[in-house]
């Protein structure tokens, strides 16, 4: 029984680990696509085998109800037209309001905030308003409702992304620089990083099932909170591993040495995300319930992939990188691992 006395010797269930969580976390996916298939209107018992609810009822399924079509049309619109255009503004606003210095900075950064503390419906009326009496060039319709997705969005984005950057400190730029990895080993890396996205879909999933939440847009809003979370927090173990492995350390103890070290900031970014979205979970007070989805989302998405970040991930890594090579991938003449490097 040595090998369960030492925790950190050469795991004996590795692929049995990482096959059992990939099972887990689809399960309740497929479960909901299990029942949209059902012959009657039952979601939680089996009725069947069905394309009825997708093209099949000539009246009543998506295909042939045209309110239903073209809500779903819409939404898929809206969607890639909010991701195309919020995360690239989001991430240079961010960047910019990092580097921003002088008295005018601090009020900026609480403009742009705005709003995430702004209640849903304040905002959607205010941009009515705007879209009605100002920018009357802008027609209610598609353009309309992307600008207001956008303007909703684009917090959550400088928050996930400025928060990362001041964790990283200024010298995220010059880092910047080091970004020249092989197509190969920058798509391993980037499948470990998005390994625990799953994982905050199920624990998405499981909250609003567990607490009879229904799918909506603010459930949606809150699971895209998580994943960015869950996301910068892989990044974090994941650069500290492949930086233990570039000093010569075997993959198993750079991942070990990476999950160690970084256990503190991964469990206090999660435990301050969920003690904040607590009360707005709870939907107390007049207009709570309305915000409660958002809360309960990211609740249920950070607490499964945290734990997934801590014990999932590091076996993902072990698995993918195991065969790697340990030459730095760095187009930084001044690095001295760099083959670039320039002693002049």
């Amino acid at each position: 029984m040595s090998w369960w006395r030492n925790p950190w010797a050469r795991p004996r269930f590795l692929w049995v680990v990482t096959g059992v969580y990939l099972v887990w976390s689809i399960v309740p996916i497929l479960i909901a696509i299990r029942f949209s298939f059902n012959e009657g209107r039952s979601r939680s018992t089996g009725q069947g085998w069905s394309t009825r609810w997708y093209w099949g009822d000539p009246d009543l399924s998506v295909l042939h109800d045209p309110d239903l079509s073209h809500a779903l049309v819409q939404s898929l619109k809206l969607a890639a037209l909010a991701v195309a255009v919020t995360v690239p503004l989001g991430v240079a606003l961010a960047v910019g309001l990092t580097r921003w210095r002088g008295r005018t900075a601090q009020a900026s950064r609480f403009v742009a905030l705005a709003p995430l503390v702004t209640p849903e419906i304040v905002m959607g009326v205010a941009l009515l308003l705007v879209f009605v009496n100002v920018l009357t060039f802008v027609k209610l319709g598609t353009a309309a409702q992307a600008i207001g997705h956008i303007t909703f969005s684009l917090s959550f984005v400088l928050v996930i992304v400025r928060g990362r950057l001041l964790s990283i400190g200024p010298e995220y730029e010059e880092a910047a620089q080091d970004l020249g990895a092989s197509p190969w080993q920058s798509l391993r890396l980037a499948l470990v990083v998005i390994s625990t996205v799953p994982a905050v879909l199920a624990g998405v999933v499981l909250m609003l099932r567990f607490t009879g939440t229904t799918v909506n847009i603010q459930s949606f809003m809150g699971a895209i909170m998580a994943i960015g979370i869950a996301v910068a927090n892989s990044i974090l173990l994941v650069s500290f591993a492949e930086r233990f492995r570039h000093e010569g350390r075997g993959v198993l103890e750079a991942v070990q040495e990476g999950a160690t070290s970084r256990l503190r900031a991964i469990l206090m970014t999660a435990f301050a995300m969920v003690a904040g979205m607590v009360p707005m979970a709870s939907g107390l007070g007049e207009g709570g319930a309305q915000a409660a989805p958002l809360g309960r989302a990211v609740i249920g998405g950070l607490i499964v992939s945290t734990f997934a970040t801590l014990t999932i991930l590091p076996s993902i890594y072990a698995i993918l990188q195991r065969r790697a090579s340990i030459t730095s991938a760095s187009l930084n003449p001044t690095d001295p691992a760099s083959r670039y490097y320039d002693e002049t």
